[in-house]
């Protein structure tokens, strides 16, 4: 988030806008990898590492899709102001208010930075 700041406050001068479109977890190929690993090193079920570790902590419990991370971008590329710069948006199911997702540390998730 903050590089999307740094970027949109720069380049503002120039007509550039940046912002962060922040998913939660995307149920890609690398996740259903991921997911039977997790289960054998935390010795759960699958059923489990998806409910209780990657969507635990998001609004409705369920993944956020390609399509979903599509429209936000498309939403931002088609906000023609330079009013919209420098924000994050959150998906329906990005993490519940009081936990801070991050695009960095998320090892299953995806983050997609814009800069328009």
């Amino acid at each position: 988030m903050g590089l999307a700041k740094v970027v949109a406050k720069e380049g503002a001068k120039h007509g550039v806008r940046a912002n962060v479109i922040c998913p939660g977890f995307v149920r890609t190929p690398l996740v259903d990898k991921q997911i039977p690993e997790q289960a054998k090193a935390l010795g759960i079920s699958a059923e489990a590492v998806i409910r209780d570790v990657m969507l635990k902590e998001t609004v409705d419990g369920e993944f956020t899709t390609t399509e979903e991370v599509a429209e936000a971008a498309l939403f931002f590329a088609s906000f023609e102001s330079n009013a919209l710069t420098g924000q994050s948006l959150g998906s329906h199911n990005a993490e519940a208010e009081g936990s801070s997702p991050s695009l960095t540390t998320k090892i299953n998730g995806l983050g997609a930075f814009f800069v328009a």
